[in-house]
């Protein structure tokens, strides 16, 4: 699940929007301040006010971005360990099949004792098989398009 990237991301937003708005109330006051008539020595500490702001507004757009990255790695890491659990399930059966199929390897003719036994095993597995790898496959397909969307 990648709710807990979610989380993390959602909570470093949430931490950030509050400064955001201290930011944009500090540089509304600024612009407010430099527009009426001042002195000049007032006037320059009011824009090197205003320059620190504009870095750190970048330092925070910076922060939101790692915030962002961050949470997009967390949800790519929980797609990717679903994925290898439904290619590992699949996998399994894969095993199981040529386990069933082992008796029929390299022969044009099994006799009749040693085929019916076979025979029944291999179409056992086959109606178990088929529809566990169809849920694989079905998963594996809902990863790639979720993935798809985090990656947006």
């Amino acid at each position: 699940s990648t709710s807990g990237a979610d989380d993390t991301g959602a909570s470093a937003r949430a931490a950030l929007a509050p400064v955001q708005a201290a930011l944009n109330k500090a540089f509304t006051a600024v612009e407010d301040k430099a527009t009426i008539g001042l002195s000049d020595l007032l006037r320059e500490r009011l824009t090197s006010l205003r320059d620190r702001g504009m870095a750190a507004q970048a330092k925070l757009v910076e922060l939101k971005d790692a915030a962002e990255r961050r949470q997009h790695r967390a949800s790519g890491g929980a797609l990717l360990q679903r994925g290898r659990r439904e290619a590992e399930k699949a996998a399994e059966w894969l095993k199981q099949i040529m386990e069933v199929q082992e008796p029929f390897a390299g022969r044009e003719v099994l006799p009749e004792a040693q085929a019916a036994p076979a025979l029944v095993a291999a179409d056992k597995l086959a109606v178990e098989a088929e529809p566990a790898l169809q849920a694989c496959k079905t998963a594996l397909l809902e990863l790639l398009v979720e993935a798809k969307q985090t990656l947006e």
